[in-house]
C-alpha cells in the first residue's frame, strides 16, 4: 500500500558519504526514471514521492518525520523559502489531520498451522498477519480456509499440543484476532508513557499502538477453579468471581505494518489476569469513556445534547442499578479471601507487590465513577434534548434515590 512504498522510498533516497552537490546517472527503478541530476535533488524528489504516498496512506506521523529532513535543507542548506513555505504548510494540515480525522487500522489476526503434512515452512508455526482495515475474522479465517480446503479450524479453548494436532494427517488451524500492545505489557509492566500519557489525543494514542508494534494480545476465558478441581462460587456473584481471562501475548521479529504481510512469532507469553483486575480494567475504561463524554458535553449549548450523550450516562446508571457494581462487593470488602482463596492467594502474590492494591484500586474507581455520574447528570441537566428529557428525569431519579447509596454503602465497606 502507500505508507509500505512510503518507507522504502526513502532508501533509495540515502546520500550517504557523497558530496550533496555531486552529480548522480540515470536510474531506472521500473517505477520511475530519475535523470542525471545532483545527490541532493535526487533526495528531494524521492522524499516528496515518499511524502505523497505517506499521505496517501494517512500516516501523516511518518510524513511528519520525514518532512524535517527536507526542512533543514530548504531552511539551511538551500535556502528556498518558497518549497520551506509550502512544506510547512503540508505539515501544518499533517497536524490537523492527526488531531481531527479518523483513520482505520489494519486489523491483525495470529494463525497457527498444524498438521505433519503442512509444507515445511508453516508446519506447527504461528503467525502474524496483517489484514485489511476493519477487515472481521469471518472474512479472514474465508480467505485463510481457501488455500487450505478441508482443514478444520481449532477453538481458541483449545491449545494445540504434539499428541493430538502436531503429528495428525489432518490440517489444523488456528486463529485469532490480535490487538496490538507494548514489550512493556507482555512483561506485566505499565504501558509506557508514550501510550498512557493522560493528555495524549486518542487518535495519537491509536496511530502510536498501530504503527512499528511488533508486540500483540488475545485472550481466551480462564476458570481456575473448575481447573483446580473446585464447585462453582455460590451466589450471585459466583460467575462473576470465576471469571479469569488468560492473556497470550506473542512477538514477531519485525515491526508492523512493513513490507511483508507475515511475521513468523519468535516470543509467547501466558498472563491470567484474576477477576478483580478484570473489574478493574473494565472501570477504568468506562471511566475514561464517561471523562470524554461529559468534557464534550459541558461545550454544547443548552438543549444541544443529542442522544448519544442521554444514553451513555443512562447506560452506567442502569448497568450499575441493575447488579453491575454489586458484583464488586466481595472483591472491595475483602470477602473474596474466604470465598475464593485461589482470588486471594493471585492477590498475595509476593513476585507481584501491585496486586495487593486491586481491592482498593477498584474501590477509588467506584468513587471516581460516583462523582464522574454526579458531575455528568449535573451538567446533562441543562444541556439534554427535549426528546430525551423524560428519559433524563428517571435516570436521575435512579441515580440519587438507588445508586448513590449502593455504591456509598459498598465504598464505606473498602477493607483499608
Amino acid at each position: 500500500g502507500p505508507i509500505i512504498g512510503g518507507w522504502e522510498y526513502p532508501n533509495h533516497g540515502d546520500c550517504g558519504h557523497e558530496e550533496a552537490r555531486s552529480i548522480l546517472n540515470e536510474l531506472d527503478l521500473e517505477f520511475k526514471v530519475f535523470p542525471q541530476q545532483t545527490v541532493i535533488s535526487r533526495r528531494e524528489e524521492i522524499y516528496m514521492m515518499a511524502l505523497d504516498l505517506f499521505d496517501k496512506g494517512q500516516d501523516w506521523e511518518s510524513a511528519l518525520a520525514l518532512a524535517e529532513a527536507l526542512k533543514r535543507q530548504f531552511s539551511t542548506v538551500t535556502f528556498e523559502y518558497k518549497k520551506l513555505s509550502a512544506l510547512l504548510n503540508r505539515m501544518a494540515d499533517w497536524y490537523r489531520d492527526i488531531e481531527q480525522r479518523d483513520r482505520f487500522y489494519p486489523s491483525v489476526f495470529r494463525v497457527g498451522y498444524y498438521g505433519k503434512d503442512f509444507p515445511p515452512e508453516l508446519k506447527n508455526q504461528e503467525f502474524v498477519y496483517r489484514g485489511a482495515p476493519l477487515e472481521q475474522i469471518i472474512d479472514f479465517t474465508s480467505r485463510i480456509k481457501m488455500k487450505f480446503p478441508g482443514c478444520q479450524v481449532l477453538p481458541l479453548k483449545i491449545t494445540p499440543n504434539a499428541e493430538e494436532h502436531f503429528e495428525a494427517d489432518e490440517f489444523y488451524l488456528q486463529i485469532s484476532k490480535l490487538t496490538p500492545c507494548t514489550r512493556d505489557e507482555m512483561e506485566e509492566g505499565p504501558v509506557p508513557e508514550w501510550i498512557a500519557h493522560p493528555d495524549l489525543p486518542t487518535n495519537v494514542k491509536t496511530a502510536r499502538l498501530n504503527n512499528g508494534v511488533d508486540t500483540f494480545y488475545y485472550t481466551r476465558p480462564y476458570n481456575k477453579r473448575k481447573q483446580s478441581g473446585l464447585k462453582k462460587t455460590p451466589g450471585q456473584a459466583g460467575e462473576f468471581l470465576d471469571l479469569w481471562v488468560e492473556t497470550k501475548y506473542i512477538r514477531v521479529g519485525q515491526n508492523f505494518p512493513n513490507t511483508r504481510r507475515r511475521a513468523a512469532v519468535v516470543e509467547k507469553r501466558n498472563v491470567y489476569k484474576n477477576p478483580i483486575e478484570m473489574a478493574l480494567a473494565s472501570m477504568l475504561a468506562k471511566n475514561a469513556e464517561l471523562v470524554k463524554k461529559i468534557d464534550e458535553m459541558e461545550l454544547l449549548r443548552d438543549g444541544g445534547a443529542d442522544q448519544s450523550y442521554t444514553m451513555t450516562l443512562n447506560g452506567v446508571v442502569d448497568a450499575a442499578v441493575n447488579g453491575g457494581v454489586e458484583n464488586y462487593r466481595t472483591m472491595i470488602n475483602g470477602k473474596f479471601r474466604e470465598e475464593n482463596p485461589e482470588i486471594a492467594e493471585d492477590v498475595d502474590n509476593p513476585a507481584r507487590p501491585d496486586k495487593r492494591t486491586l481491592p482498593s484500586r477498584l474501590a477509588e474507581s467506584v468513587t471516581a465513577q460516583l462523582k464522574l455520574l454526579e458531575r455528568g447528570i449535573s451538567i446533562h441537566k441543562t444541556k439534554v434534548s427535549e426528546a430525551m428529557a423524560p428519559l433524563a428525569e428517571v435516570m436521575e431519579n435512579n441515580f440519587y434515590t438507588k445508586l448513590v447509596p449502593q455504591l456509598e454503602e459498598i465504598i464505606a465497606s473498602a477493607v483499608e
